[in-house]
């Protein structure tokens, strides 16, 4: 095994039909900096694994990574850079299914996860556009909806916002954050909303359906009320810019019963309490 420093990159890709990662050695002198790949590794994808979300995909190949490379794994350092939220994902303590399996067994590494820059190496900047889809196969895909649960809670006690984001494979991931600033109820809303607008976007969504059991956050970006309190009409305009970063954007109107975990998130995160 040739000494290395004790961070090294695993630079990951995935396919319609295989994932791929690269570990890779970063040195820096008065010269600049240059990477060298030190090991490849990739696996063709059958079965259900071609049903993976790209990024399901993604976590697998540094999975395998890890199998195929573990001494590396236990010996250093690995830093991951991508533009997906791995982290979030993988760092979820309710994952649950093979997204709770894959970060139970990674968890006994050091990994970290940073944006992706720029890539130096040539190699490696090779390999990247390798597994970049043409135009024509990125017409073939058709973009399965992603379901979006948002919610926003307002008391006493503060303000919450929430997010149930569903994947079109089943992939649930929650999110809760708890506004720190004079606020109502329909403020909160919004703030669900955006949240929400947010993660899924940065999860690679392009068509989202999303639920809200606020009729005026509904009433108002279906076109069905006007937005005459300023305020909520600055939100509606965010919301705007947020709408044309996707290909399909419905929002629909549900009861709270029917959004009881994005609920629950909400008023737990305004009310301070530990989550659900």
């Amino acid at each position: 095994m040739p000494e290395l420093d004790t961070s090294l990159l695993l630079y990951v890709a995935a396919s319609e039909h295989a994932v791929s990662a690269v570990l890779v050695h970063e040195t820096s002198d008065n010269k600049g900096t240059m990477q060298r790949p030190v090991y490849y590794v990739s696996e063709a994808l059958s079965g259900a694994k071609l049903n993976y979300t790209e990024i399901e995909k993604i976590a697998y190949a540094v999975l395998c990574a890890s199998r195929k490379l573990k001494h590396y794994f236990q010996s250093h350092e690995i830093k991951v850079p991508t533009s997906q939220p791995l982290g979030d994902i993988l760092r979820n303590k309710e994952a649950s299914g093979r997204i709770g399996k894959w970060a139970a067994e990674l968890s006994q590494f050091d990994i970290t996860y940073v944006p992706r820059t720029s890539i130096k190496s040539q190699a490696l900047a090779d390999f990247m556009a390798d597994w970049t889809p043409s135009s024509k196969e990125e017409e073939k895909v058709v973009d399965q909806p992603w379901t979006l649960y948002t919610d926003g809670a307002w008391g006493q006690s503060g303000a919450g916002a929430a997010a149930v984001r569903i994947a079109p494979s089943g992939l649930k991931l929650k999110y809760a954050a708890r506004l720190e600033f004079r606020t109502t109820n329909n403020i909160a809303e919004y703030e669900g909303l955006i949240l929400g607008l947010n993660k899924a976007k940065a999860s690679g969504a392009k068509t989202l359906l999303i639920k809200t059991d606020s009729q005026v956050v509904a009433g108002q970006v279906e076109k069905e009320y006007l937005a005459h309190n300023p305020e909520l009409a600055r939100y509606l305009t965010v919301i705007r810019g947020l709408e044309r970063r996707f290909k399909g954007f419905t929002l629909q109107y549900i009861l709270r019963v029917e959004n009881y975990e994005a609920d629950e998130l909400a008023k737990a995160a305004a009310n301070n309490t530990p989550l659900p």
